[in-house]
């Protein structure tokens, strides 16, 4: 009797050695943004399958990844949202390009990066020069209390041992 496999790793590293489950995750990709294409468009399921002269049951395959999509039906859908496509090619683990509605966030997110990057760099410098007038004040005493030790004066009320005056 053979023992299930455990390996959850070895498992999904198999699955994606698998070219079809590949291409089916790639179709949901390109569905789910076209569906969102659709949404950021402000046309609604019904609008867009009156523009298309397609059937609601059409609209739901696109949308929802059930069929192999051919160029000519890309274009046709992306001209009934207002959009253009291109076919974009990279390596394996090289980014995607951002899609237009994700770059708003890409560039909100880069200001608030920026803002955060701004206000932290303001609070390194405030900190520095704090630290900088502690060391310049540190050794000023240091300075001061090796004179006056030098000049050989006692401190009757000295909260320094008197080794550290030697």
């Amino acid at each position: 009797m053979t023992q299930p496999r455990t390996d959850i790793a070895a498992m999904f590293e198999e699955v994606w050695d698998d070219a079809d489950f590949r291409f089916e995750i790639k179709a949901q990709e390109v569905a789910t943004d076209l569906a969102h294409a659709l949404h950021e468009s402000g046309m609604t399921r019904t609008q867009l399958g009156e523009k298309l002269d397609w059937k609601p049951s059409r609209i739901s395959k696109v949308l929802g990844g059930g069929t192999n999509l051919t160029l000519k039906t890309l274009h046709h859908l992306c001209e009934a949202i207002g959009l253009e496509f291109d076919v974009i090619l990279r390596r394996p683990r090289q980014a995607r390009a951002a899609q237009p509605w994700e770059v708003s966030h890409l560039q909100h997110d880069i200001k608030r990066l920026h803002e955060e990057t701004i206000r932290n760099n303001t609070q390194s410098q405030a900190m520095l020069h704090s630290a900088r007038q502690l060391n310049r004040n540190a050794w000023r005493r240091t300075s001061r209390v090796d004179r006056v030790a030098g000049a050989g004066h006692v401190f009757a009320d000295s909260r320094m041992p008197r080794e550290a005056l030697r």
